[in-house]
């Protein structure tokens, strides 16, 4: 069976406990196949994200696509808030970081934490250095001093949002993910920040601060559920 090797996690992998112990490996890229003769390890190293951005005239510049999208209409991957990986079920039992209100291991009431660390913000991990999610202010601030058209592209849902410098990104309404199933797709868009709904309480710390939006209304949001799989569109110094 072919196999393609992707070059996405750093690590290594042994293949012989001495020279002579050595392999021929094939690597398929598409259809095309290359052999590597004599291969005593190989070394996984992380691939260059090509991501791009684009200057509204705001305090930080906000991602072309979003994590994981082609294009600025594609909806990308989801994520759990506090995770860097995608899940094929989005619920509290899938949670890194807790299973309920009353038992997160990190960023809940044991260690008071409320904004996330480079290690678990999905854009700094996936997209590399530069890059994270947006905090509650730069997404106020994309809400109030920016210019909101509900539209599409490609027969895609979104908003086109455009800064007072003329220059536009597109978010599309790419909805959420709970369990296995998608919600809302085309109708309501939600985006994760990198910071907590504030408040001391336990059940507090269950719901992440965002952005969502539908079409006669856009804002900042501090109720979306840290279990759900949300869009990221990430930003950059």
């Amino acid at each position: 069976m072919k196999k393609i090797l992707s070059f996405i996690f750093t690590a290594m992998l042994a293949l012989g406990a001495n020279a002579q112990n050595t392999h021929d490996i094939i690597v398929w890229h598409g259809t095309e196949s290359q052999t590597i003769q004599a291969v005593d390890s190989i070394t996984f190293v992380k691939a260059t994200v090509n991501a791009t951005y684009v200057d509204l005239g705001l305090s930080v510049k906000w991602g072309t696509c979003n994590i994981g999208a082609k294009n600025p209409e594609d909806f990308g991957n989801f994520y759990q808030w506090g995770d860097t990986e995608t899940k094929e079920d989005y619920d509290w039992k899938t949670y890194k970081h807790g299973t309920d209100r009353n038992n997160f291991e990190k960023y809940g009431v044991k260690d008071g934490k409320t904004v996330l660390d480079p290690e678990d913000d999905a854009a700094t991990a996936n997209l590399g250095e530069g890059w994270r999610m947006p905090t509650p202010v730069e997404i106020k601030e994309l809400v109030d001093d920016c210019t909101w058209e509900w539209t599409a592209i490609n027969n895609v849902n979104g908003y086109k949002v455009t800064g007072k410098n003329g220059n536009s990104i597109f978010l599309p309404a790419a909805g959420v993910m709970f369990t296995t199933n998608p919600y809302y797709g085309g109708k309501f868009g939600y985006y994760l920040s990198n910071t907590l709904r504030e408040g001391e309480q336990a059940y507090v710390k269950m719901y992440a601060q965002g952005l969502t939006f539908q079409s006669d209304k856009h804002q900042l949001d501090d109720r979306i559920g840290r279990n759900y799989g949300v869009p990221v569109r990430p930003v950059h110094k």
